[in-house]
């Protein structure tokens, strides 16, 4: 299942608890979700803390958090869509769900 994640919603307290719910499913029994974050910046009372860290601190949080991120940003689907599609050897873009049961890295 993929889910997209807006960044306000992101560092409300019920969802920031949930980033960690990949240290107990397992994608082989429990079914996978890919969280996608939109950095927009905004929410209702001002900026959000995700939208405005820099993008090696974001990484390495997300990574903390167990997941290995792939960035893609841009106002133009087409050149976004081929940045998501460039093949790469990078640790940042292997898929959560070829981790065996219960491996965090």
């Amino acid at each position: 299942m993929c889910c997209v994640v807006g960044d306000g919603e992101a560092e409300t307290g019920n969802l920031a608890v949930s980033w960690h719910s990949n240290k107990f499913l397992s994608p082989a029994t429990d079914g996978a979700v890919l969280p996608v974050p939109h950095l927009n910046g905004y929410k209702i009372a001002n900026p959000t803390v995700l939208a405005r860290i820099p993008d090696d601190q974001l990484h390495r949080l997300l990574e903390g958090y167990g997941y290995l991120p792939l960035v893609v940003s841009g106002d133009n689907p087409e050149a976004m869509h081929q940045q998501r599609r460039r093949p790469s050897t990078s640790r940042s873009t292997r898929s959560l769900a070829s981790r065996p049961p219960g491996a965090m890295g």
